[in-house]
């Protein structure tokens, strides 16, 4: 008996919650080692005793370690569009998992600068490929109606992630630092393999229908499937698998193509991942009087208690209208820190460096946050998902890797308002461009795209 019937039986009703909550959990890694950088990088450019290479870092190793995680951050969706067609949905969730506590394992007992480059990259590979893979598997799980709740949870698990770094890092040496990591993403492993099955989609393309049927009957906790049931078969049926090249013939995968890469190209433009890189770096710059580890700590709280904004508003609200009001708010809140770092006579008021990111990461989890990431899930037809959803994470890293290492070689004033501004016109965009997926199921979405 393979051991996820075993929990399916356990569970009943509440089993596709289980399961789409374990994938998203995936996320908690990658929000451990995203954040990862914000604390060690102060030691490391400090010299502290616990430095593992010693003297103080360069100003390009600092920003080369800080950014050349988003390099694996692009490379890891190519590598995916492959395996996800080839080996499953499941297996490459396991082989991302795996790669998180081997490389933080060699980080914990590394001395050389270029053996940091490495394991970043590979780190960020990791992390790239499961921002992918984790909208994929668990839009495949769950049912339409909840959808959108379950792909936004997969932000709450890397924002939980994120707070554990800024809370552990300063704290402890780096080598005890990766070595939770390594521990913690080890044990995930067993975990979502013994309890977590195939994802329906690939399970009815690699073995039919009839055993989609069973795992259908399992996650739905009932016998009444044929609806669902005939709704995959067709979908799967009636797909070729797709090529880049594809993406751009088909008119509904263009639309997809574009909407979700400028969505996921504007919320990199809001500068959330500069913070979550450079947070601790920030606030010493902002000289706040409040230590900046304390300040980190300060703002990821209030990120993770307000992660939940966006799963629960989403069962009442339109994506369009949440992401407007979030990338107002997120504007307004850029364009706050920017004046402070730009204007003196606000300087004075040093409080509002953080009062800004507070209100920052508050807004950024009413929808920009994971909002972008659902689309991916929700809008490339199923033919193309595996390479639309790759090419769109490329970029999106891309961005980020330039954001990340010339952040620091401009002016941080200026940076935050252009971000303020950037914020201004995504609003703009999604009200022209996205359509509303709420309570629609794929197929529903692909005939509104094709329309």
């Amino acid at each position: 008996m393979k051991t996820w019937l075993y929990f399916a039986d356990l569970l009943g009703n509440k089993y596709a919650f289980f399961v789409a909550i374990i994938g998203d959990m995936l996320c908690l890694f990658t929000g451990m080692s995203l954040a990862w950088s914000s604390p060690v990088l102060i030691k490391l450019k400090n010299g502290t005793d616990d430095s593992p290479l010693g003297n103080p870092i360069t100003s390009e190793q600092y920003d080369l370690i800080g950014s050349v995680f988003s390099i694996g951050g692009a490379l890891g969706p190519i590598v995916l569009i492959f395996s996800l067609e080839l080996l499953g949905r499941k297996a490459t969730m396991l082989i991302l998992a795996t790669i998180f506590p081997i490389f933080h394992f060699i980080l914990a007992f590394s001395t050389n600068i270029y053996v940091y480059y490495g394991c970043r990259i590979a780190c960020g590979c990791a992390v790239g490929g499961s921002f992918s893979i984790v909208a994929v598997y668990v839009s495949e799980i769950v049912s339409a109606k909840m959808r959108g709740t379950y792909l936004s949870l997969g932000t709450s698990f890397i924002l939980t992630g994120c707070l554990l770094s800024y809370s552990i890092g300063p704290y402890v040496s780096i080598r005890i630092f990766n070595l939770i990591i390594a521990v913690s993403s080890l044990l995930y492993i067993p975990l979502f393999l013994l309890t977590c099955p195939e994802t329906l989609y690939y399970t009815m393309q690699k073995h039919g229908s009839e055993k989609t049927a069973i795992l259908l009957r399992k996650l739905r906790n009932t016998s009444s499937v044929d609806v669902e049931l005939e709704e995959i078969e067709y979908a799967v049926g009636n797909e070729e698998r797709g090529s880049l090249l594809d993406v751009f013939r088909d008119k509904a995968a263009t639309k997809a193509f574009f909407i979700c890469t400028v969505l996921l190209i504007l919320q990199q433009f809001c500068g959330v991942n500069v913070i979550m890189t450079y947070t601790q770096q920030i606030f010493k710059d902002a000289k706040v009087k409040i230590a900046s580890e304390v300040c980190t700590i300060i703002v990821s709280g209030f990120q993770t208690a307000t992660c939940l904004i966006t799963p629960i508003a989403s069962k009442r609200f339109d994506r369009k209208h949440m992401l407007i009001f979030s990338f107002i708010g997120v504007s307004l809140s850029n364009i706050l820190l920017g004046l402070y770092f730009t204007v003196d006579s606000i300087k004075s008021l040093n409080w509002v460096a953080l009062v800004s990111l507070i209100s920052f990461v508050i807004f950024y989890n009413c929808g920009v946050g994971p909002l972008p990431w659902a689309t991916l899930g929700e809008l490339y037809p199923q033919n193309v998902k595996s390479v639309g959803t790759a090419t769109s994470n490329t970029i999106y890293w891309v961005f980020q890797f330039l954001l990340t290492y010339y952040f620091n070689k401009i002016n941080e004033g200026v940076a935050f308002l252009v971000f303020g501004g950037l914020c201004m016109m995504a609003a703009v965009f999604v009200q022209v461009f996205l359509i509303e997926t709420r309570g629609k199921t794929l197929q529903e979405i692909q005939r509104q795209l094709k329309s």
